[in-house]
């Protein structure tokens, strides 16, 4: 009886491993403009070791980053990864979209890369270039990048594609407060606007920030002045008002996993604070409080 029951455990376990997707959609989707592609795009970087054949993962490095496009220019980064047991990673790289909206990889591959601390103007020492390639990105796939290929042992840096989805596709998230902390907020033209700010208030359903740069007032509420012109993911916001795009970002989530919702914004150049390093923030729970201010 008791192994029938194992036996019947066992069969069901199979049953719901099973799966039969059906999906459908009646809404025609729409082509992305090239220009509002790139900002969609955020690429992770992380090392894996195989065996010698790169089909059997060994273990994963202890070493994973995140870059996006903070402006118009490519992303361009140096990526130095050292770890006992594993030959050095020394890699230079750069991404860019076209302007028909392809993007490209460019990578560089040295013996190693050296950070100098005291150095004025270049503060990396790049030692001999090994290799180097041009890649262009199809079917939205990772890019694998082998560091070092031995009899016993191949050591992966593997470039991992993501899209957010675009703002109009969101919910509404309706009176959830912004709660963040140390945010970063930058524009697409690289330019800094605030750092290390904490909005952990309970009440923060409508947030602005003023900065040397202008000042952007936020909810996941509409408001009078606001237009849904952002979205949230993850620990990001994105704020696009047709000729500033503004990214910020928190250290910890701001929604749950998998959720996108919708941010209304204004975002105002004229109004800026009087010098660099100063930053105004505001919340409220109440809208008419919130304009007032």
């Amino acid at each position: 009886m008791k192994a029938l029951l194992l036996i019947l455990v066992f069969m069901n376990s199979i049953v719901f491993a099973q799966s039969r997707d059906f999906g459908q959609s009646d809404t025609e989707g729409k082509l992305i403009p090239a220009e509002k592609l790139r900002y969609q795009f955020e690429i992770r970087g992380r090392i894996l070791v195989f065996d010698s054949t790169g089909k059997r993962l060994q273990f994963l490095g202890n070493e994973e980053r995140v870059w996006r496009f903070s402006s118009d220019k490519p992303i361009t980064s140096v990526w130095s990864f050292k770890q006992k047991g594993l030959p050095d990673v020394a890699l230079e790289h750069e991404w860019q979209v076209s302007p028909d909206g392809v993007l490209q990889a460019k990578i560089k591959q040295f013996d190693f890369v050296e950070y100098l601390k005291d150095a004025k103007d270049q503060n990396v020492k790049f030692g001999k270039l090994l290799k180097e390639k041009t890649i262009d990105v199809e079917n939205f796939g990772s890019v694998s990048w082998i560091v070092s290929q031995t009899d016993k042992q191949r050591v992966v840096a593997l470039f991992d594609l993501n899209l957010w989805k675009n703002k109009g596709d969101g919910i509404d998230l309706g009176a959830l407060p912004i709660s963040s902390s140390r945010l970063t907020i930058y524009d697409n033209k690289g330019n800094l606007w605030a750092t290390g700010l904490d909005n952990a208030s309970e009440n923060n359903i409508y947030y602005s920030v003023s900065t040397h740069q202008g000042t952007v007032y936020m909810s996941y509420k509409p408001f009078k002045g606001g237009k849904m012109i952002g979205s949230v993911e993850k620990n990001r916001i994105k704020i696009d008002d047709g000729k500033t795009k503004l990214t910020i970002e928190s250290a910890n989530p701001l929604v749950p996993h998998y959720v996108l919702g919708k941010v209304y914004a204004y975002i105002d150049l004229n109004e800026k604070t009087e010098s660099l390093n100063q930053v105004r923030s505001n919340s409220s729970s109440d809208e008419h409080h919130f304009m007032k201010k």
